[in-house]
């Protein structure tokens, strides 16, 4: 894997840690900040880490995707668009099925 890789697959962490996570996050970060037990200056520590290790993980899950997706590409590249007609249809159908 490619340097320029992995700094894409960082700014896409970042990017998703910080975007709508972070909102849904918020509700239960704010009070353990506010709330903590020595100072808010912890709390608020211990939020950074819950932070940090949010997006590294958001960035180790792309990271695969790419991987997954380069090996099903590769395995499938002399295969017929039948199979990639029906792995489309598959992942537009779970699409609908998490939206109803």
């Amino acid at each position: 894997m490619e340097l320029k890789e992995l700094i894409k697959f960082f700014i896409a962490g970042v990017a998703m840690g910080n975007g709508p996570c972070l909102l849904v996050c918020l509700p239960v970060l704010a009070p353990f900040i506010a709330g903590s037990e020595n100072t808010w200056r912890s709390g608020l520590k211990a939020g950074v880490y819950f932070s940090v290790a949010r997006i590294i993980a958001y960035s180790l899950l792309g990271a695969l995707s790419v991987v997954f997706y380069k090996f099903i590409n590769t395995a499938l590249s002399g295969n017929s668009a039948y199979i990639r007609y029906c792995l489309g249809l598959f992942i537009i159908s779970a699409g609908l099925l998490y939206i109803a």
